[in-house]
């Protein structure tokens, strides 16, 4: 399991592709666990509401129907257990890393002018979150930079529409 999470922080930090990590169903449950566990945690964090649970089972579900339906439509769907597992193992490690900074940032409470150093590590884990997305999509549908950019911000603008139409205001 050592050598698994830190496979994981090698493929965050871009020095593995996903292709890279082993092909299990056991590796791969164990990270869609630990990413919905940390969801559900940061979930309840930032908006303290009663549907931290389903949210965080909708966020993982989709991300993970997302990444499949990207892999058929893309004739790769032999890379779903290394790149699923990749996407979600990657998701529980940042997230987690920046649940402690989201804390001392005063939990979800950024809309006000003052721009403290826990909310630029947030920012600056989020844009990191948003290169790794695309760099697995990248190394696993081998596609250019470019359409890897394009194809993780169609992926993230669109699971935000689909839990914002689920769930409304009550995860904000």
């Amino acid at each position: 399991m050592k050598q698994f999470a830190f496979s994981l922080i090698q493929v965050c930090l871009f020095r593995k592709k996903p292709q890279d990590l082993p092909a299990s169903k056991t590796l791969l449950m164990y990270a869609a666990s630990a990413a919905f566990i940390i969801f559900f945690f940061r979930n309840t964090l930032l908006s303290g509401s009663g549907n931290s649970f389903p949210i965080a089972l909708v966020q993982v579900i989709l991300l993970g129907l997302s990444l499949k339906a990207l892999l058929i439509l893309f004739s790769k769907h032999e890379r779903w257990l290394q790149s699923a597992t990749a996407l979600f193992g990657c998701s529980a490690l940042l997230v987690a890393a920046v649940i402690p900074f989201l804390i001392a940032a005063g939990s979800g409470d950024f809309t006000n002018d003052s721009l403290s150093a826990a909310k630029l590590v947030v920012m600056f884990a989020s844009v990191w979150y948003f290169a790794i997305i695309i760099f697995i999509l990248r190394e696993t549908l081998e596609v250019s930079l470019i359409l890897g950019f394009v194809l993780a911000l169609v992926l993230e603008l669109m699971l935000a529409t689909v839990i914002l139409k689920i769930f409304g205001d009550s995860i904000l």
